[in-house]
């Protein structure tokens, strides 16, 4: 009797209630346990190394495009200075020929091709005083950077009497008035 009437009205909804939370509790946990089962991990983590792998290979690509862009870049400086140099040793080249000229000109001699290059020979005995224009010549040629040597070579002097005659230089201002 106890049971009859225990079981009847109110009671009754909660011992379903409990019945079904718990077949719902146990239904969830076997799902958890089912998937947990189901689950790789060795797919898992070939998945994100794939994913790792691809972004590299584009992060290289990238690398790599870059450093084809700072290589044309390099390229194009590199040419471009040497186009510069090539003008710059051309102009150097006429600018020494005509000094060499007009040292020539100026002392009414033959330039001749020397050993070392080209070379103004002089029939004069060396150490003579130099004329205006050839003086001048002299503190030119060392004003654009030739040494005592190669101008003494360039105007058949010895290289004490130019080296000489650069140290007491005014310049070649008074004897080129």
């Amino acid at each position: 009797m106890f049971w009859n009437h225990a079981l009847d009205g109110p009671w009754m909804i909660v011992l379903g209630g409990l019945l079904m939370l718990s077949a719902w509790m146990l239904f969830r946990s076997h799902r958890r346990v089912a998937a947990s089962e189901r689950r790789d991990p060795l797919s898992e983590a070939r998945t994100v190394l794939s994913a790792r792998e691809k972004a590299e290979s584009q992060r290289l690509n990238e690398m790599s495009v870059r450093l084809e862009e700072l290589h044309r870049e390099v390229e194009a400086l590199t040419a471009t200075r040497i186009a510069v140099l090539e003008r710059l040793v051309a102009d150097a080249d006429r600018e020494i020929a005509r000094l060499i000229d007009a040292v020539a000109e100026a002392r009414g001699r033959s330039v001749a091709a020397g050993s070392t290059g080209l070379r103004i020979t002089s029939a004069d005995a060396p150490g003579e005083e130099l004329p205006g224009a050839e003086r001048q010549m002299v503190y030119l040629l060392h004003e654009a950077g030739f040494e005592a040597d190669e101008i003494a070579r360039l105007v058949d002097q010895p290289t004490a009497f130019v080296a000489a005659m650069l140290e007491g230089s005014d310049g070649g201002l008074a004897d080129a008035a």
